[in-house]
């Protein structure tokens, strides 16, 4: 079983021009045997995120849907509380196309409290420097700490990254785009696999690639089972309705 954690939906722009819709994304998915996904617009924009709704709630036992947040935004609330009454799962965070710095803990606070009132996901965009450095999420982590963050692209292979999810076991590090082996075969080894989440950015990586990636880690056949799917699938199992679909027993 495979889960994607880091896929788009929506108008793609930038070097790919598309406008993937769910039926699109499934049968993408179907093509590389992805049962599920976790879904975010192609930006922060009301219009995108008003789509990704529409597109998700079509397919909602497959499709996991991540709001992607801008905090300066007034509504933002509200278009997040929208959101989970459509089943969203998930927030989304990427400081360096939205102008604003993950330092600026008041800025982020209603969102992230909201977050962990509701139950949501967190999945932050980190480059690995600057705005989204990931020392930036220590303080986050330790400010709400039943959060459960996901790091995306590992801050693009940051040790950083690493030593942030050693010392905090609410961090998750996803996969995508970063191609060094060894620096995911070194955080597999320094906080196990079960925190370690598969991701192919689709339409912005090839997921063929991705996949490939994993699957040539040295490490064990069972961390390979955990990093493509069980654990993504176990970010779900606190929902009720969720934990019923998956039919989990924990």
């Amino acid at each position: 079983m495979i889960f994607d954690a880091h896929m788009h939906i929506g108008g793609v722009f930038g070097i790919f021009t598309a406008n993937i819709c769910a039926e699109h994304m499934l049968s993408i998915m179907d093509d590389f045997n992805i049962s599920y996904g976790f879904v975010t617009a192609a930006s922060s924009s009301l219009n995108h995120n008003l789509k990704l709704i529409n597109e998700v709630s079509k397919f909602s036992n497959r499709l996991f849907g991540f709001y992607w947040v801008n905090p300066k935004r007034s509504s933002i609330l509200d278009e997040v509380s929208k959101a989970l009454d459509y089943g969203f799962v998930g927030v989304k965070f990427r400081p360096e196309t939205d102008g604003y710095n993950l330092f600026n803990i008041s800025l982020l606070d209603p969102i992230l409290s909201y977050a962990c009132k509701m139950g949501m996901l967190v999945y932050i965009h980190c480059s690995g420097y600057g705005a989204s450095h990931p020392n930036a999420l220590r303080l986050i982590c330790s400010t709400y700490p039943e959060l459960k963050v996901i790091i995306g692209h590992m801050a693009q292979g940051s040790v950083d990254a690493i030593r942030v999810a050693e010392d905090f076991d609410n961090v998750f590090l996803e996969t995508s785009t970063y191609r060094g082996f060894k620096v995911i075969e070194y955080a597999v080894n320094r906080i196990g696999s079960d925190r370690v989440l598969f991701g192919s950015d689709y339409p912005y990586s090839n997921i063929q690639m991705e996949i490939s990636k994993i699957m040539n880690l040295r490490v064990s056949w069972d961390d390979k089972i955990k990093i493509m799917g069980l654990n993504s699938l176990s970010l779900l199992s606190s929902k009720p309705l969720l934990k019923e679909l998956f039919n989990l027993p924990y």
